[in-house]
């Protein structure tokens, strides 16, 4: 069946698109829902209509769903993606957040029961996720942003330096303040 153009706007689907676009957690999810068409398959809104039962269901009776740090990681892989480019530590911290977030949710879905959600559950084989890329990251940047002192070889060896540089340095300042306060 043939609809006019402008069917979305008759029909007030673009209002409900951007009261949808208004609850989203990230821009992702709002780029994902602006590309959303009118669509007359009966398969498709079958299917979507599942999916959201289902995750509503989620939501409301199995609760704690991974809901904070949405963040687009995209643009993170891609200044990565050239050989010898540095990411800043900022940027470093947002990749590993998002990446958390993802691993969340597939830990998420992998508990629930498969057979009484499985459009939500099926969803999370479409999910790539760089697994080996996330484990480094864990292993370099901790919670707070920092990076950890096991990071490298190298960084280990030039922090526990510093540390025995600031407690030798302590130690001769205490014996000059001691050496002044007895004069």
């Amino acid at each position: 069946m043939n609809y006019p153009d402008n069917i979305e706007e008759k029909l007030g689907f673009d209002r409900i698109r951007q009261m949808i676009s208004d609850y989203c957690l990230g821009t992702k999810a709002r780029e994902l829902v602006n590309k959303m068409k009118f669509s007359s398959s009966f398969l498709e809104i079958q299917l979507l209509l599942r999916q959201q039962l289902e995750f509503r269901e989620i939501l409301q009776i199995e609760g704690n769903f991974p809901s904070q740090d949405y963040l687009d990681p995209s643009n993170k892989f891609n200044k990565i993606k050239i050989q010898g480019t540095l990411i800043q530590m900022e940027d470093l911290l947002d990749l590993k957040t998002a990446l958390r977030t993802v691993f969340e949710i597939i830990g998420y879905l992998n508990k629930l029961d498969q057979d009484k959600y499985p459009e939500i559950c099926g969803l999370k084989n479409d999910i790539l996720f760089p697994e080996e890329i996330y484990k480094q990251l864990n292993k370099i940047v901790d919670e707070k942003g920092g990076i950890r002192d096991k990071a490298s070889s190298n960084l280990s060896k030039i922090r526990r330096d510093i540390q025995r540089n600031n407690r030798d340095f302590s130690k001769i300042n205490s014996t000059i303040d001691k050496a002044r306060s007895s004069d």
